[in-house]
């Protein structure tokens, strides 16, 4: 995804003192204050079903051995790029359900360019096929719609933005907006402002 899902991300879900540490391609997150309790935690991945390379293959197992010891209080982001087929056959994600086996967290799929390339009716069909694979709201935003707000906890909320439904022209996907509540970009801006100040107080 773009520079606004990661800016959000970091504004508002990731609030306290931190520091990013790489590890063989991975990007960990850490607290200063080790003494503190860290309240929920979150690994972000994307771009899972571009060609594979010997460096995307490394990373796999990397992931997988991350996400074992990964407390049952986190979330998983797929942020885009990560159904290569909107016909969802069998072995599509079979890299992601590698990554998943042994985590007890929250996994959340965002739509990225990759899922927006057919039309608007394949990108609701991975939805489904995604929610009934992994469970209701394991893809957001929903019916192709630009924004999504999900409570983490009593003092962490994560926005959830598809970035491509912006960016995506419009009059390639007739139908893009038929189920939402947001029908044009000025309401989209309402919207977050609408959250923020939301958050904002309720802090």
């Amino acid at each position: 995804m773009k520079g606004i899902i990661y800016t959000l991300l970091m504004g508002l879900v990731l609030t306290s003192c931190a520091t990013y540490r790489p590890i063989g391609g991975i990007h960990e997150l850490h607290d200063p204050e080790e003494d503190k309790e860290i309240e929920h935690s979150f690994y972000l991945v994307g771009n899972t079903a571009l060609s594979k390379n010997d460096k995307n293959n490394n990373i796999v197992p990397k992931m997988v051995n991350v996400l074992r010891d990964a407390p049952p209080k986190s979330t998983l982001l797929f942020l885009g790029n990560s159904v290569p087929d909107p016909k969802f056959g069998p072995g599509v994600l079979k890299d992601e359900k590698r990554v998943l086996e042994g985590y007890n967290g929250t996994t959340i799929f965002i739509p990225g360019e990759q899922e927006w390339r057919e039309n608007i009716d394949d990108l609701r069909k991975i939805e489904k096929n995604i929610d009934d694979l992994l469970g209701k709201n394991s893809f957001l935003p929903e019916r192709g719609c630009p924004i999504e707000e999900v409570g983490i906890s009593d003092r962490i909320v994560l926005i959830i933005i598809d970035s491509q439904w912006y960016l995506s022209p419009w009059n390639n996907y007739p139908k893009i907006n038929d189920n939402c509540s947001i029908k044009d970009r000025e309401s989209f801006y309402l919207e977050i402002e609408v959250i923020l100040i939301g958050f904002k107080k309720d802090r």
